[in-house]
């Protein structure tokens, strides 16, 4: 049994990848290092 991706799949995977790097927001700058409560919840 081959679990390799087929071209098709790498070129939709690889596309994916490039949308979602345009689209989707950065993520927030994490706590700072003195601030343990939050630094504890995240």
């Amino acid at each position: 049994m081959d679990l390799s991706y087929t071209p098709e799949d790498e070129e939709f995977r690889a596309r994916l990848r490039e949308w979602l790097a345009e689209t989707l927001p950065a993520l927030p700058p994490g706590p700072s290092p003195d601030d343990w409560p939050a630094r504890r919840a995240a």
